[in-house]
């Protein structure tokens, strides 16, 4: 018995790269002409602008016609040509590859060959002979399975090239037909040049360019977000929508002048797209317009799914090497690591990517309720709204809970503070979610994390505003413009917690534009800040709320001379002080003791002031909605017998409190 040799049985697979090559030029050289002629046809179109008869009309309606068809036909050789391109590629690869299995096909043939050839041999000697034998049929077998694989990553590039031929052949076949919309099944002549362009650059396969919208977001939400998580290619591809958008900016580093574009060009581009085209965006850019001011919100949600699912599979891909980590580590554990130390424990690395996973799926599986539901058409539940995703380093976030649309009485934006992460970002979107819920649709609110903030003892700097604050202000004018779009009076209020009472203060001073704003819990009134006349909020009647339970440890914090923070907002004038009083009816704290109308209070109290139906959070829903609070009211100490005298007791709150009054505005 002989083995075959290498050259029979590991022949080189598919065509010859040469002719697959020059049909690649061939399908270029076509897209050029293509070109040429969509460039001829729009200077004729322009030419017959001054001609009014029924000729000249009927004239660029054929002519509008042949330039869309033009475009299509275009984009489907693009396709094809990338498709053949990447065949003749992989082609000339699989050669050198088939090369190198060939080298080792032969040398263990030639080894097995001989083993197989051999006289009788003694037991011991056969026995060790057909141990080498196995070995080399083994890696044989192993070599065949490599070339296999090889082989089925050739036909899949066949099929693909197939397809993306015939989409070419049937465009060009049908250019004279009034109903072409896309080159296969649904993509839009607005999107033929991204899509083309994304298909040339390899970011996506060749079959995109026959997709339909609803099967595009089906992958770009999974099998290709990690090509898609990208930055904008400069130059855009000649027909991209987003042309129009592009302004001269400056390069800061050189000088020149570069294309980019301003949330009042994104805006005014979005503008003049249809629905459609403004998801087809999001899903083909979807780093670049995520976050981006002057993208529309629903486009900024739909492109941060992408994001996410982006992130999902990168998380899962890490969870996977550090399994494969722990398992090499448990394996190889010696004296020192079972018994002292555990150098190459995974444990807590394993635990973070599984709840980075947890969340990146709730991210993208749960559906909260539609505030509109009750309206015709409308569905029951809508996916998550998140208008902000970065998961490097803390993480930065943004979430729109309700809906923003005429029927809206208010909006409202809570900023977080010290210690805020993505990992932690649920929580705050629970509080701001518990204000929506009660408002049974008249409220929507933004809870915006969409930055770095200081963690720990980072607090005590300012630093964090230098960037913070007049990311606030941009992010609030997107808040107008699309309050502003609905053509209703919403009132917008833009409050901070802790670090972030500072930041919305410090946004005050560089012309935040809120009707109302408070400041919760609060590290101060903003960066130099020492009355309201330091505020340019270009509202002229804003209302300004301040609120600071008895003990919270901020107030060691707030109004210290020289601070980072400002003055302490409770002693500002034109800051009203609300009242922070009791605990609800009913509520039990995480230790199971009953706080039913007890004082909030002490240093539990900076986040306590967010127990829904407090005294305090039913004050802060009165700013959101416009409705009544009640002003701040000083506690009372206690008088207790000690045994030389009397001395301070618990606090309580006098038996008279304020008038509630009306939010002003």
């Amino acid at each position: 018995m002989t083995v075959q040799s290498a050259e029979t049985q590991l022949p080189y697979p598919g065509d010859d790269p040469a002719g697959v090559g020059a049909l690649t030029r061939g399908l270029r050289d076509a897209r050029a002409q293509m070109t040429s002629f969509d460039s001829e046809i729009s200077t004729a179109r322009a030419a017959l602008g001054s001609w009014r008869a029924a000729e000249a009309q009927a004239a660029d309606a054929r002519a509008t016609r042949l330039i869309r068809n033009g475009q299509l036909v275009g984009a489907a050789l693009d396709s094809a040509a990338s498709a053949v391109g990447t065949y003749a590629d992989l082609l000339t690869s699989a050669r050198i590859s088939v090369d190198g299995l060939r080298d080792e096909w032969a040398t263990a043939s030639k080894q097995l060959n001989a083993l197989l050839n051999v006289a009788d041999l003694p037991a011991e000697e056969l026995a060790v002979a057909q141990a080498q034998a196995d070995k080399f049929t083994d890696s044989l077998n192993e070599i065949t399975d490599r070339y296999n694989r090889l082989v089925a990553r050739v036909a899949e590039s066949v099929a693909t090239c197939r397809k993306a031929l015939g989409n070419a052949a049937q465009a060009a076949s049908d250019t004279d037909s009034d109903q072409i919309s896309s080159l296969a099944t649904g993509l839009p002549s607005s999107v033929a040049a991204d899509v083309s362009a994304l298909i040339a650059d390899g970011s996506l396969p060749p079959e995109a360019a026959g997709m339909t919208l609803t099967e595009f977001i089906s992958h770009a939400e999974s099998d290709w977000a990690l090509q898609l998580d990208k930055g904008l290619g400069l130059p855009l591809p000649r027909g991209s929508l987003l042309n129009a958008a592009m302004v001269d900016g400056v390069d800061l580093s050189t000088g020149m002048t570069i294309a980019t574009t301003t949330a009042d060009s994104l805006a005014a581009a979005f503008a003049t797209m249809s629905p459609d085209e403004r998801t087809w965006m999001a899903v083909l850019y979807p780093r670049y317009l995520g976050s981006r001011d002057g993208v529309p919100f629903e486009t900024r949600a739909q492109a941060n799914r992408v994001m996410i699912s982006a992130e999902l599979t990168r998380e899962q891909g890490t969870l996977t090497e550090r399994l494969a980590l722990d398992a090499e580590a448990q394996r190889d554990k010696g004296f020192w690591d079972m018994n002292i130390f555990d150098d190459d424990d995974q444990d807590q690395l394993i635990a973070d990517s599984r709840a980075k996973i947890e969340l990146y799926q709730h991210l993208l599986d749960d559906r909260v309720v539609n505030d509109r539901a009750a309206l015709p058409g409308e569905p029951a539940t809508i996916a998550r709204q998140i208008l902000s995703f970065d998961a490097s380093r803390n993480g930065e976030f943004a979430e729109l809970v309700g809906t923003i649309d005429e029927k809206t009485k208010n909006v409202g934006v809570l900023v977080p503070g010290t210690n805020t992460t993505l990992m932690g970002a649920q929580g705050g979107v629970d509080r701001v979610g518990a204000f929506v819920e009660r408002s049974k649709g008249q409220l929507a609110m933004i809870y915006w994390a969409a930055g770095a903030f200081p963690q720990n003892a980072e607090a005590a700097l300012g630093r964090f505003n230098d960037q913070l604050a007049p990311d606030l202000v941009d992010f609030t004018a997107e808040v107008n413009r699309t309050v502003d779009a609905t053509g209703a009076d919403i009132p917008i209020t833009v409050a901070g917690h802790s670090y972030g009472g500072a930041t919305v203060g410090t946004a005050e001073t560089l012309g935040l534009d809120a009707d109302r704003t408070l400041l919760i819990e609060s590290a101060g009134a903003g960066t130099d800040v020492h009355s309201v006349d330091d505020y340019r909020n270009p509202n002229t009647a804003v209302g300004r709320y301040s609120m600071t339970a008895p003990g919270d440890f901020i107030e060691a914090f707030q109004g210290v001379p020289g601070g980072p923070h400002g003055a302490d907002p409770d002693d500002v004038d034109g800051l009203t002080r609300l009242h922070t009083g009791n605990f609800p009816e009913g509520y039990t704290n995480q230790d199971g003791e009953d706080m039913s109308g007890q004082m909030i209070e002490g240093a539990a109290a900076h986040s306590n002031v967010f127990v829904p139906r407090s005294d305090a959070w039913l004050n802060m829903y009165g700013v959101l909605t416009g409705g009544e609070v009640t002003p701040y009211v000083a506690p009372l100490h206690e008088v207790k017998t000690v045994p030389h005298g009397t001395a301070p007791g618990e606090l309580y709150w006098p038996a008279e409190l304020p008038d509630p009054v009306p939010v002003s505005p």
